[in-house]
């Protein structure tokens, strides 16, 4: 049986993870709440990438 390596997470993975737990958290809340979190996510992937 072959041996897996274990894939390393880029620091980008970690990141757009975390938000997306957080974006999940914050789904009970208010439109505008949600609305946010969006922005944050859309800002931080965006930042992820430049």
């Amino acid at each position: 049986m072959a041996s897996r390596r274990q894939r390393r997470v880029s620091p980008r993975e970690k990141l757009l993870a975390e938000v997306g737990r957080q974006v999940e958290r914050r789904l009970g809340g208010s439109g505008s709440e949600l609305a946010a979190s969006q922005q944050t996510l859309a800002y931080l992937n965006w930042l992820a990438w430049h």
